[in-house]
């Protein structure tokens, strides 16, 4: 794995002097695509999230919401497939504005961990799923000084690169009059 500078923005030479380029992808285990309800608590506040969980990993994973909580904050996840639910205390380590964030696992039973690992494999078997990438992440103040239009495209962009939505569906939404 890449050694990360000590800098304002992991990954970013200098962030304050470019706030618009785009943080590196530093995952260094594969994704699996997953989608499982998710429900995310706050520690220190008590204050919920409620999402979809799409990527997953034995350590983590990234979920989609509208309003993810901040990076570093602490939290409490369960993650629902089917009739299965697998808990841990995790930690956002990465947060994409209006779209989600990636939670890293520090804490987790070992049954919870066997769940995760099941969940894993069998997305792994699967022949029609292919992998998810997460959307780059970008500094809040870049997503901030975007328009409307923009932010649109962008969500239509990111949508039809997840596989929600097919070249032609975005395509037909990005040439609407």
């Amino acid at each position: 794995m890449k050694e990360r500078p000590d800098k304002t923005v992991p990954g970013l030479p200098n962030s304050s002097a470019n706030p618009s380029v785009e943080i590196d992808d530093r995952r260094g285990t594969p994704r699996r695509a997953f989608i499982a309800e998710a429900l995310v608590v706050e520690l220190a506040s008590g204050a919920r999230l409620s999402g979809r969980c799409c990527d997953l990993v034995a350590h983590g994973c990234y979920m989609d919401t509208i309003n993810p909580f901040q990076q570093g904050t602490l939290v409490r996840i369960r993650l629902q497939h089917g009739s299965e639910t697998a808990e841990a205390k995790g930690k956002v380590v990465y947060r994409v504005p209006n779209l989600g964030m990636g939670i890293s696992f520090f804490e987790i039973t070992s049954d919870d961990q066997a769940t995760l690992g099941r969940w894993i494999s069998q997305a792994s078997q699967e022949p029609t799923i292919q992998e998810a990438p997460l959307p780059p992440v970008f500094r809040d103040r870049v997503s901030m000084g975007q328009t409307r239009e923009e932010q649109i495209v962008r969500l239509i962009q990111v949508l039809q690169k997840k596989g929600l939505l097919s070249k032609i569906e975005a395509d037909g939404l990005l040439n609407e009059d």
